[in-house]
């Protein structure tokens, strides 16, 4: 499961939204290069 510090910056990220202390970002290639990765991420989070 993705956790991110609720304190944590993220300016390099693409915020899609907040909720309960957990960071959405965007799955691209920018934020996520293995496309194996952004693969699990889309199947576990939909």
């Amino acid at each position: 499961m993705l956790k991110c510090d609720e304190n944590a910056q993220a300016e390099d990220f693409t915020v899609l939204g907040w909720t309960e202390k957990k960071l959405w970002v965007e799955l691209s290639k920018a934020n996520f290069p293995d496309e194996n990765f952004r693969t699990t991420l889309k199947e576990l989070y939909p």
